[in-house]
């Protein structure tokens, strides 16, 4: 991130998940990453990691997300794929958030 000019900020950590949760995570958060560099102009990026009520909570922001209406790939969709196949059960979804 930072060889293109966004900071970026990790919190937590997943060394104590399960290997399969860990792996479903650096999918998650490898396409996070993609789209935050391909499909806007961020400046800044934050990747927490919580566990809250036995659950994984992956949150990625980002303060350069490009218009919602402005769909295009299929990073998503295979994600969901991969996941649900793993029998991952993840709420994903994506969208804009203001700082």
């Amino acid at each position: 991130m930072s060889a293109a000019a966004v900071r970026c900020e990790v919190r937590g950590q997943a060394g104590g998940l399960d290997g399969e949760v860990q792996s479903a995570l650096g999918w998650v958060v490898r396409e996070a990453t993609t789209n935050v560099l391909r499909h806007g102009d961020a400046a800044r990026c934050d990747i927490a990691l919580d566990v809250v009520d036995r659950r994984v909570v992956l949150t990625v922001r980002n303060d350069g997300a490009a218009d919602p209406a402005a769909r295009g790939g299929s990073g998503l969709a295979g994600l969901r794929e991969r996941l649900s196949a793993e029998r991952c059960r993840r709420a994903m979804s994506a969208g804009t958030r203001s700082w």
